[in-house]
């Protein structure tokens, strides 16, 4: 009869002492959060690691000029050490407006029904806007 595997001694480490041996002060004293995968970071993340507020990471991406020089320097580096993509769709829940356009439609099924979606999505993205289709199938119930 074979013996179950035996969990090796990293398996059993507390996962609190790798927290404390990867934490960094960061420039402005305050303790720096162990690093995650590339992209995995929020806003929060990059500015507890720059050292400045969420609301100077927002202003980097969304008002560069309002931003020093000496800060974009480095919030770009931490950006560029973590892999930082701002989401979108929390930008857009943070500003109220969503950027999406809704397209009821009665049969996606249909042979120009390719064409014109083409067509919006195209028009659509020009102006910085997505499109969102549903699909109803003829179905009134569902139209409504």
């Amino acid at each position: 009869m074979s013996q179950p595997p035996r969990a090796s001694p990293r398996e059993n480490h507390d996962a609190s002492e790798d927290a404390r041996r990867d934490a960094v002060e960061a420039p402005s004293g305050r303790a720096r959060t162990p690093r995650r995968k590339l992209g995995t970071h929020t806003i929060h993340d990059v500015a507890a690691l720059a050292g400045v507020s969420s609301i100077t990471v927002s202003r980097y991406f969304n008002a560069p000029a309002k931003v020093s020089t000496l800060v974009r320097d480095r919030l770009r580096q931490v950006i560029l050490e973590t892999g930082y993509v701002p989401s979108q769709m929390a930008g857009r829940l943070a500003s109220a407006e969503s950027r999406v356009v809704g397209a009821v439609m009665q049969n996606t099924g249909s042979i120009t029904f390719a064409a014109l979606v083409k067509g919006m999505t195209d028009g659509f993205e020009a102006s910085g806007l997505q499109l969102m289709l549903a699909n109803t199938d003829y179905s009134q119930m569902l139209e409504e």
